[in-house]
């Protein structure tokens, strides 16, 4: 008897470690080459796939300038267990977690998860229409995967504002202030250096990277869309070489 349990449990073991391995498990994570990009194997609309069907879309600002980097959301429905990949037509993307990361410049899980929502950040690097495209799978489903409708996004060069070279770095206060959803931040930089502006909540989490990237001196004005965010009051930060500076600013919606 004792043998013949030890022998069911053995059974059972090699059940589930293989199942936990099986092709389809596999083709469940970190996948790319799953967009309307690259790949035709897909579809759109809720019920492509019967009961493996997801109904996928991306959110964000349709306007952007140039070395800003943006949040925007894929949202997925139709099961209780989801994973997608995002690609863009060109510039840099970032997942906002460690399970979404970047693999061959796509955007991909490393692991499934009950949330139907996922969250990243795209820069682009050149002004001009750029197109984000994203797909979504369901339930394990290792096939064709469902396409989300491809969302247009207008990038604006970066604006300077013409005249003398301040003499020294500075950050202003943003303008209007509180703000829904937009509201312009201009600083002022003494000397060509690498610029960092982010966003923080007051835990002080990063929301959003606006700038990263080397800037001429002058004086600089961006547009930031805090439609991602909720109401709240938010830190934006810079760094500009040795120069730090750290604004308040209120989403009141």
């Amino acid at each position: 008897m004792r043998n013949r349990i030890r022998a069911l449990t053995a059974l059972s073991l090699a059940v589930v470690f293989a199942a936990a391995f099986t092709p389809e498990a596999l083709a469940f994570k970190n996948v790319t080459g799953r967009t309307s990009k690259t790949s035709a194997a897909g579809c759109s609309g809720s019920g492509c796939h019967g009961a493996q069907s997801a109904t996928v879309s991306i959110s964000g600002p349709a306007s952007i300038p140039v070395g800003q980097a943006t949040t925007y959301t894929v949202t997925l429905s139709g099961s209780t267990k989801t994973g997608t990949n995002v690609a863009a037509s060109d510039g840099t993307l970032a997942g906002t977690t460690a399970e979404f990361t970047v693999s061959g410049g796509e955007l991909t899980f490393t692991n499934s998860r009950a949330s139907a929502t996922w969250t990243f950040t795209y820069t682009p690097t050149t002004a001009g229409t750029k197109t984000l495209y994203a797909s979504g799978v369901v339930n394990g489903h290792p096939g064709t995967w469902n396409f989300a409708p491809n969302l247009t996004v207008t990038a604006t060069p970066a604006t300077s504002v013409a005249g003398e070279t301040p003499v020294s770095f500075s950050l202003d206060q943003n303008y209007p202030n509180p703000f829904n959803p937009s509201t312009t931040i201009s600083y002022s930089l003494a000397r060509p250096v690498r610029v960092s502006l982010d966003i923080y909540d007051l835990s002080g989490h990063r929301v959003a990277r606006l700038v990263d990237r080397e800037q001429e001196a002058g004086i600089h004005r961006l547009t930031y869309d805090g439609s991602p965010l909720a109401s709240g009051v938010y830190i934006y930060r810079l760094t500009a070489g040795d120069f730090t500076a750290a604004r308040k600013f209120v989403l009141l919606r």
